[in-house]
């Protein structure tokens, strides 16, 4: 993962993580002298090159597992059809039980170019409903029922709530763990038979999956993670 996750509307981004290998201090940290992931170094003249990124739609558990192995990003499309959690629009969201769920939302005051730091913005505790309907409504519609985000215009500021794990997250409604689906994936990843035990350190449901949601121009600074294999589910 880099950067911001593009969502099919511009304005909000919803995705869920998962992430196999535990994450180090590192991998929150700004890098310098980045880089590539095959290990060679930008160029020293001229703009940094970037290879094309594969992509493939409905790709087969075959198919995927070859993509894996190459250890290169890619983008798959066309595997989230039974997925519930593509109902979890901001809307959707306000309006259904998992809105009662307590997070906290980072806000960055807007500001063309600036790439904004984790620790550079205010941090504000919120309900997921409150979150969605200060997506949703923007401006001046936020003070009505966004919360403690009330005091922040939509307009004006940047809306994170990163790194939500969902078993904590929705410990009261586990129900929605079952909203993803990752055997697809796993199965790609060899990992089906650990599934088939009944392990849960594998569960293919959202037992091991983080939640992440955000405005327009919400993100975090490039970086690579040195870890394990991160897939990224984007839902709305």
């Amino acid at each position: 993962r880099a950067g911001s996750l593009p969502g099919k509307d511009p304005a909000t981004s919803i995705a869920t993580r998962r992430g196999e290998g535990r994450p180090r201090r590192s991998d929150f940290m700004p890098r310098p002298d980045a880089r590539a992931a095959s290990g060679t170094a930008r160029p020293t003249r001229g703009p940094p090159t970037h290879p094309s990124v594969v992509r493939v739609h409905s790709p087969s558990v075959s198919d995927l597992s070859s993509l894996i192995a190459t250890g290169e990003p890619f983008v798959a499309s066309g595997l989230l059809s039974g997925w519930a959690a593509l109902g979890w629009t901001p809307r959707g969201l306000a309006s259904s039980p998992l809105g009662a769920a307590e997070t906290c939302v980072r806000l960055h005051r807007i500001a063309p170019l600036a790439v904004p730091f984790e620790g550079e913005g205010v941090y504000v505790q919120a309900t997921l409903a409150e979150f969605g309907r200060w997506l949703e409504g923007g401006g001046s519609r936020a003070g009505l029922d966004g919360g403690n985000l009330s005091a922040f215009p939509r307009s004006e500021y940047t809306g994170y709530c990163d790194y939500q794990e969902m078993a904590a997250l929705f410990a009261s409604e586990p129900d929605a763990l079952a909203a993803v689906d990752w055997s697809h994936v796993l199965a790609a990843a060899h990992l089906s038979e650990v599934v088939a035990s009944g392990a849960d350190s594998h569960a293919a449901d959202g037992s091991r999956s983080t939640l992440w949601l955000g405005s327009e121009g919400a993100g975090t600074p490039a970086h690579y993670d040195a870890y394990g294999v991160n897939f990224v589910a984007q839902c709305a």
